[in-house]
């Protein structure tokens, strides 16, 4: 964590788990979603038990903001 240049969670349950492990990266973790323009920015839903189209969807969410994400990793290069 500390030498990482940018930590991307899940969820904003996982932000504060960090937040408390980790004060000093706080600056550094950002929930995936943010990186999707079309997105509230907020939590990538745990499908975990769904069916199938659950996690469909939520691996549509997740690949809508790859773009975002490598766009901003690019920058931080």
């Amino acid at each position: 964590v500390d030498s990482a240049a940018m930590i991307v969670v899940m969820s904003g349950t996982h932000r504060e788990q960090l937040k408390a492990r980790y004060p000093n990266a706080l600056d550094r973790v950002f929930l995936l979603k943010r990186f999707d323009a079309q997105s509230d920015g907020g939590d990538v839903f745990d499908p975990i038990g769904m069916p199938v189209e659950v996690y469909r969807a939520i691996r549509d969410e997740i690949t809508a903001s790859l773009p975002g994400l490598m766009a901003y990793m690019a920058g931080l290069y």
